[in-house]
């Protein structure tokens, strides 16, 4: 449990953030939200047939996040004035849409994906 628990830190982090972002950090809803995250990665665990759906997906997901939208967002927040002005504003802007497109089209192709092809036979 200590493994998943280190495993997990960011997302525990960033949820307690989202959700509780007002009010000051206490160990009961810590310990709330870390078991609801062990909770649904194991549910997720139980119930998935083929492990290459959530690889891909969360490939999908993770790299147009990791080079495309990440760096563009980190540019439009460091830069002074407003986010339309200047070229290479737009451009971080137009980087944005784009990979939102790429990654929605990855997901969507790796979902059609594995409804085309049945689960392989676990052989253990």
């Amino acid at each position: 449990i200590n493994a998943e628990y280190m495993g997990s830190f960011p997302c525990v982090q960033t949820l307690d953030r989202l959700l509780f972002a007002n009010r000051p950090p206490t160990y009961q809803r810590r310990v709330a939200v870390v078991l609801s995250v062990i909770l649904v990665a194991y549910a997720v665990a139980m119930f998935l047939q083929d492990v290459t759906i959530a690889l891909g997906v969360a490939g999908a997901a993770g790299s147009m996040n990791v080079a495309f939208l990440f760096p563009a967002f980190f540019y439009l927040r460091v830069q002074p004035g407003v986010w339309y002005k200047g070229v290479t504003n737009l451009l971080a802007c137009f980087t944005i849409f784009m990979a939102a497109i790429f990654m929605c089209l990855g997901i969507a192709v790796t979902l059609a994906d594995a409804g085309d092809s049945p689960p392989s036979p676990c052989k253990h």
